[in-house]
Parts: structure tokens; sequence; C-alpha cells
């Protein structure tokens, strides 16, 4: 059992995206800019020049913008598009997540993980062997509880599924029996449970880590490192960069923003 110095506590997603939401509302109302909710794009439109200068979405529509912001997180959507080669699971290019998310009494919760307030957040990181089958997990569990819910999280190394050949639920099943992990989540009930493949670190295969009118953030660069939870506060810190260089290069109504870019 660890605690990495760099993660701290981690704030729950009921609560902090709610947060960032009441903030856009504010700029919205502003006229600062528009939200177009229920579309999404997963395709770079790139110019004759080959800099990005729009995207598409899944039904074809078609938005143009002066610069790009990939804010996709670990799906690295747009990144993708500007690979050299495809991403490779043999080559460890993929990280494995599987997700179980269950419902848990906030006295319960208080009582498991030590908490006075159980909105308060708190991660309980476990690494190391899991059961009979599975001496070791090149991964981590994670167990981030809050106000009524508890995640549980396992990401490993995609290499990991195909040399042991244990799909992603009978990883998760193995974790619940640990006792470590029955003591925080004993007298839950599940509500939902998903597994994905998690492509990370597209930045390796890319020409360059920047692109004429695309910037990736955060994950979608691979500044966080998924098994070492490490980065998180440089990819936080790489959106709020991001947001004030651009909205420098705005309101300065420079010509070119690609040069006021390459300024700042």
């Amino acid at each position: 059992i660890f605690r990495n110095s760099s993660t701290g506590y981690i704030t729950p997603k009921h609560i902090l995206y709610p947060y960032f939401w009441s903030k856009l509302e504010k700029y919205r109302e502003e006229g600062y800019f528009k939200i177009r909710s229920g579309q999404a794009a997963d395709v770079l439109i790139l110019n004759e020049k080959g800099s990005v200068v729009g995207v598409s979405t899944f039904t074809g529509q078609k938005y143009y913008a002066k610069v790009v912001i990939d804010g996709t997180g670990c799906g690295a959507t747009f990144s993708k598009n500007l690979s050299a080669r495809p991403l490779n699971n043999h080559h460890g290019d993929f990280f494995f997540g599987v997700k179980l998310i269950v419902k848990m009494e906030n006295d319960a919760i208080n009582k498991a993980f030590g908490l006075k307030n159980d909105q308060e957040g708190s991660v309980l990181e476990l690494a190391g062997n899991i059961s009979k089958k599975i001496k070791a997990l090149p991964g981590i569990v994670g167990i981030y509880p809050g106000n009524g819910i508890v995640n549980v999280s396992i990401l490993y190394s995609s290499t990991f599924g195909y040399k042991s050949g244990l799909q992603p639920h009978e990883v998760m099943n193995e974790a619940l029996q640990h006792p470590m992990v029955k003591k925080v989540t004993q007298g839950s009930k599940p509500l939902e449970w998903s597994a994905c493949r998690l492509p990370e670190l597209h930045f390796k295969f890319m020409p360059s880590l920047t692109h004429d009118g695309y910037i990736p953030i955060g994950d979608s660069i691979g500044l966080v490192d998924f098994l070492r939870k490490h980065g998180v506060n440089i990819a936080i810190k790489s959106g709020a960069v991001a947001a004030d260089t651009v909205a420098k290069a705005i309101s300065e109504n420079k010509a070119l923003l690609k040069d006021s870019l390459q300024n700042y």
C-alpha cells in the first residue's frame, strides 16, 4: 500500500465537474464563447499547408477555428490524426482501464476511509500481489470515495492482458477479493462497471509536440503517467497556460495567431 506524495487528495468528479460547468456558464452568458452540446468531434480539418483549421463531427458537420485545443483526456481523440504511425498493443502503446462504481452509505465511507466528511475527497492506491492468479499486477488499483459513491479503478499494462490470458472483468473480480479492497468496499452495492483501452502518450508518435493551429493539453499529450500517477499538476498547469496564452493573443488582436503563440 502506498500513497504517492505527488498525487495528494483527488476531488471526486461529481464535485469537480459541476464546479467547472458553473464557471463555463458564467463566461458563456457574457458571450465569450458558445457551447455546442450533443456533438462529438473526432477528425481535424487541415488546410493545404497542413495547418489545423477546424474539426469535423461524427455526422460530418464542420467547425472552423483559429486554434483547436485538444482536452479530450487519455483518449487523445485529435492527436491520433497527427500520429506518424498507428498505436500498437504489443508495443505497450495502450493501458487498460477497468472501473467499478458502487453505492455506499456516507457513514460507512467515513468509517472505512477514516474521513470526517466523505465529500472531502480522497484516494487509496494499492499495488502488489492481488491473488493466486495475479501475483503482481503491472499497474495500480485506485479507490476513490465521495458522497455516497466509491470508484474502484484498475490501470495496468496492455501486455499483461494477453500474456496472462485474463479478461478485464476477471482482473477486477480478483482485485475485489483482496482483503484490503474488501475492507473498504464491504456492504456496498454495485451500480455499473466498464472497461476500455486507454491510448496514452500519443505525442511520441507525432512529428513534433506542437502543430500549427493545434494545442494538446493534459492527458492528451501524455503529461500524466497512469501507472505511476505522476504529472497531474503539470497537466492542470498546461491547460491554464494554454488558455492564458490564446486569450492574450486574441485580446491583442494579433494578425497571425501562430506568431503570437510562438512569442509567449
